[in-house]
């Protein structure tokens, strides 16, 4: 069913913000005085999508299970968060990570990112 759809798209949602802000650190493209608004950034670019997302995977639920909403719109609801969260901690680990070391946050984003989701 619908599980395994709404989780790969929140985790290529996750890896995608990952694997972005690790060359924006890695280009220097952003700094540790923008960290917030680039997390803010992609965390916004994220309820975005998965609003859009999320209402479209909502709008077939709807569809599939013969207009009960009441199966639906947690569908909705739960791709939503999830690909808001997955943007959030995606943009996020790297930055934790580069904290330490910049070469940390170059070869952990990915089991990171896969880890927290």
């Amino acid at each position: 069913g619908l599980l395994p759809l709404c989780n790969a798209m929140a985790g290529n949602v996750g890896l995608q913000a990952s694997n972005f802000t690790a060359r924006a650190l890695a280009t220097g493209e952003i700094t540790m005085k923008e960290y917030r608004s680039f997390v803010v950034q992609e965390t916004g670019t994220a309820a975005c999508l998965g609003l859009g997302i999320g209402v479209l995977a909502g709008a077939v639920a709807l569809y599939l299970s013969s207009w009960d909403l009441l199966f639906a719109f947690p569908i909705m609801v739960g791709q939503t968060s999830s690909i808001v969260m997955a943007g959030f901690t995606g943009a996020l680990s790297p930055l934790t990570l580069s904290l330490f070391s910049r070469r940390m946050a170059e070869s952990w984003k990915g089991m990171l990112e896969t880890t927290i989701q």
